[in-house]
């Protein structure tokens, strides 16, 4: 290998483009040699290491757009793995080459929020101003700086046979992103919005949805986190939280989205041994986890709320929406009237038995303002809910309420609006309000 300004690479990279890149920055030498050695075990590639604390001075770059760049241009599957404090010089790099990389995957059990939030926010990508309110406006910035991978903590097997399985079978366009929030919590995102979660439950690990369908599938990526049994259970029928649902053996599902499933996977696709349908009211039992599951509806006739006891924490998929609104305009969406009620159950029941568990939504994006993540942020609590039973009531009861037209959810013979109370909002028909 050849090395200039603190960086090792492989001298053959310029001349071959369909050869995978792997580029390693900020790990020690020891971590270079095994790192050689397992990647060249695995696939012929191309690799190139940043030395711990080398900086991305002109030197680098030069050598990144001039000497690489006719790889990087390419559609040649590329890939950066920074850890610690070589996080900001691949920034930088990343930054300053063209952006057609496969992933970047960030080993982060040293990188605390703070520091993270100070790094990103100097991405001349994109601008944020403000100061961060939550871990979840970090995961934003991510997705907005066009990163398609990261792991910001320590991955369980990097270079593991399911770590290798997911980044080679990787296209341009997946996002695939895992994000751990502390107390055994994963957030892992498909693409700009779907989000779902890795609850580890001591001996085993529970998966609250599945997300969006990905090309090579859902479980290398859990793989990288656990290598636990995992059982799935399931928020609503929808294509964004069951789009991996075959990939895996035991899985909670709710009944009255039966419908759904069999739309999107059709009679033979999964055996129904797999599945255990569940109605709301029953506890699933996990490992040391007890998830208490609640009939929300609403958004689908199955709608569940699954509240975890241990972790004081409330998945509630898109049952409230995720922080700005919930979509009830599906045919098989319930009406106003019906919602109300089941809102109404729900609050009263758990309000105070839960007052101080964290909300965990299927679109987390949506809890910030699209323009500006940290400006109009509105992350799901029970303040969304109560709203929502005020909004509810009042379109029941004729009062107005701030609303305006949403032409892009449009039904075939009425137009859809968008109504709002404070933090909660609906779009929906008319003939779905009684």
């Amino acid at each position: 290998m050849k090395y200039t300004d603190g960086i090792y690479y492989d001298v053959a990279i310029c001349h071959d483009r369909n050869t995978p890149l792997f580029c390693f920055a900020g790990f020690d030498l020891d971590e270079m040699d095994s790192l050689r050695s397992r990647v060249s075990a695995m696939t012929a590639a191309h690799m190139v290491f940043i030395e711990e604390g080398a900086k991305c001075n002109y030197g680098v770059l030069a050598l990144f757009k001039k000497d690489l760049g006719p790889v990087l241009s390419d559609n040649s599957a590329w890939h950066m793995i920074a850890k610690n404090g070589g996080v900001r010089t691949a920034v930088d790099i990343l930054s300053s080459v063209p952006r057609s990389f496969s992933s970047f995957t960030v080993i982060a059990d040293e990188l605390d929020y703070d520091r993270r939030y100070r790094l990103f926010n100097e991405i001349p990508v994109f601008s944020i101003s403000g100061s961060a309110k939550h871990e979840k406006d970090v995961s934003y910035m991510f997705r907005k700086a066009g990163f398609s991978t990261v792991v910001s903590a320590c991955a369980h097997a990097l270079f593991s046979e399911n770590w290798w399985r997911f980044v080679s079978s990787k296209r341009k366009c997946d996002q695939v992103r895992a994000e751990h929030e502390g107390d055994g919590l994963w957030s892992i995102y498909v693409g700009e919005i779907d989000g779902f979660y890795l609850v580890d439950c001591g001996d085993e690990a529970a998966l609250i949805d599945t997300g969006s369908r990905v090309k090579g599938g859902i479980l290398p990526v859990i793989r990288c986190i656990t290598d636990k049994p995992v059982s799935v259970i399931i928020t609503h029928g929808h294509s964004d939280h069951i789009g991996n649902l075959n990939e895996f053996d035991n899985i909670f599902y709710p009944e009255k989205d039966r419908a759904l499933l069999e739309e999107i996977y059709g009679a033979g696709e999964l055996e129904e041994k797999k599945i255990r349908y569940i109605g709301g009211g029953e506890d699933i039992v996990i490992g040391s986890r007890t998830f208490r599951t609640v009939d929300l509806g609403g958004h689908t006739p199955g709608s569940t709320v699954l509240i975890d006891m241990e972790g004081r924490r409330i998945f509630s998929g898109d049952a409230f929406g995720s922080g700005t609104v919930v979509l009830l305009v599906h045919d098989y969406a319930l009406r106003v009237s019906e919602y109300l009620e089941k809102l109404r159950s729900f609050h009263e029941k758990y309000r105070q038995l839960c007052s101080d568990f964290i909300f965990w939504g299927g679109h987390t994006i949506q809890e910030s303002d699209w323009e500006n993540v940290l400006v109009n942020y509105h992350p799901l609590s029970w303040n969304v809910v109560e709203d929502m039973i005020r909004l509810c009531q009042d379109l029941l009861d004729g009062r107005g309420c701030e609303s305006c037209r949403f032409p892009s959810l449009d039904q075939k013979t009425e137009p859809a609006y968008k109504v709002s109370m404070g933090r909660a909002a609906i779009v929906l028909t008319q003939s779905k309000i009684r």
